[in-house]
């Protein structure tokens, strides 16, 4: 006691004494059961960690951690030989020196070494070559070949490799290189005269040896085409089909008789632009048509006429005066289409006659013929003109107009004058007479008159007009 003098007491302030109670052995060290595994498996240790412990394991090699209760081990063993391992586990609890320990044996078997196989990439319609090597007891692919060496193909694949207890499985994908964008139709089509053009993005080597990004052609054929890239060769094949023009065999058209029906058949595919008229037109109309033929995916006009030839019709029988000195020609104007042949065998449709007698006219096309009769007849000719000097213009029907009288005549030209000198009538014509206005009086007219006669000769004639009411 302090209070108290003399004496050998003496006391110590600030120590304590924890006793290991069972309370804080509730966990005793565990190192796990003694092992086996294949190189490169995982094993976990120990136990669960629990709450106020601390854990130590030695050596640390091959432990994800060596300050937890369950940690995993794994070791790679390619030594060619077994190997084994002992670790220890030491538990502390609360940092108060109450320490257990335990120790497990594990055993890391022998595996031949091997790399996993990387994704790979072949060329479209390539096998990819994998290979391992022949330390293992057993190899097994996913298409069942049990070597070596495999050849798989694009798709998804796995390896089993055994090697005694132990077993390594390996999932990789064999893909193809993509396809540039070089795909071409199966066909292509155009009409002539017009091509084909083929082009891409990318230049490559046509079949026919050109090198480039595009193709042009006239004609049909097989085109083809090689592209490199990343050590592939990219074909592709396309028919290019040139659709060429049918040859038209009928011509610009027909002719048909008015009472016929033609039947027109071009030997084409296709129609008419005749509503119902497909490949074969009938028809007894004449007009323009157009065919249309049909080939792939083309079409070609070609028009097309159809003329419709009436049968010859002539006129009823003629007669004519024949001059001995003069030339006479007889006959009609001409019909296009028509053929003509006179009865001497002269051909056209007119003739010049040199004698009186009987002519016959032909005229025949493809529908038929028909003739006519020309009477030709010989007169005396002349240039007569009669002048009367008198008429009587009223009205009584009887010699109320003044003209001239003649024949053979031509550039015929009549004046009528007052007595002032001033013309009051012409004509041209000597068909034509004067017929006096109803206020002309009774006087002597002057008249002059121009003409040629037959023979080509011209004449003046000049006189008087007695008008007489």
């Amino acid at each position: 006691n302090q209070n108290q003098p003399g004496g050998n007491d003496f006391g110590l302030d600030d120590i304590s004494f924890t006793a290991c109670e069972d309370i804080h052995l509730q966990q005793e060290a565990f190192a796990g059961e003694d092992a086996t595994i294949c190189s490169n498996e995982t094993l976990t240790l120990g136990q669960n960690s629990a709450f106020g412990y601390q854990y130590t394991w030695t050596p640390s090699y091959g432990l994800n951690s060596s300050t937890i209760g369950n940690p995993a081990f794994q070791v790679s063993n390619t030594n060619g030989m077994d190997m084994s391992f002992e670790l220890i586990v030491e538990r502390d609890s609360a940092s108060v020196g109450c320490v257990s320990s335990d120790t497990v044996m594990v055993t890391v078997l022998y595996v031949p070494e091997y790399t996993p196989f990387s994704d790979t990439i072949v060329c479209p319609g390539d096998m990819a070559v994998f290979t391992v090597s022949d330390n293992w007891s057993n190899v097994l692919w996913d298409n069942s070949i049990s070597t070596t060496t495999a050849e798989l193909a694009v798709g998804s694949h796995n390896i089993l490799l055994q090697y005694n207890e132990c077993e390594v499985n390996d999932q990789f994908d064999v893909s193809a290189e993509p396809m540039p964008n070089l795909d071409l139709p199966d066909t292509h089509e155009a009409c002539e005269p017009d091509g084909v053009l083929l082009n891409f993005d990318q230049t490559v080597e046509w079949s026919d040896g050109t090198i480039g990004n595009n193709w042009l052609g006239f004609e049909s054929s097989t085109v083809s085409w090689t592209y490199e890239q990343n050590n592939c060769v990219f074909r592709d094949t396309t028919e290019v089909i040139i659709y060429q023009e049918p040859t038209w065999i009928l011509g610009e058209g027909i002719d048909a008789c008015d009472d016929e029906t033609v039947t027109i058949d071009p030997a084409l595919v296709g129609d008419w632009d005749v509503v119902g008229q497909q490949q074969i037109l009938t028809t007894d109309v004449e007009g323009d048509y157009v065919f249309t033929a049909t080939i792939g995916i083309c079409s070609y006009y070609f028009p097309f006429e159809v003329r419709m030839n009436y049968t010859p019709i002539l006129q009823e029988d003629m007669y004519a005066d024949y001059c001995p000195d003069r030339a006479l020609e007889i006959g009609v104007a001409p019909v296009e289409g028509w053929n003509y042949t006179w009865s001497n065998d002269s051909i056209g449709s007119l003739l010049e006659v040199d004698a009186e007698g009987i002519y016959w006219l032909h005229a025949s096309n493809a529908c038929g013929t028909d003739s006519m009769r020309f009477e030709v007849q010989e007169i005396v000719c002349s240039s007569d003109l009669y002048i009367p000097n008198t008429f009587t213009p009223n009205e009584d029907g009887f010699n109320d107009v003044w003209r001239p009288l003649g024949h053979d005549i031509s550039n015929y030209h009549l004046w009528i004058y007052d007595q002032l000198g001033q013309a009051i009538y012409e004509s041209f014509d000597l068909n034509s007479g004067w017929i006096p206005e109803v206020n002309r009086i009774d006087l002597a007219y002057t008249y002059r008159i121009e003409f040629v006669d037959y023979e080509g000769d011209p004449h003046v004639v000049t006189g008087h007009i007695n008008l007489l009411r």
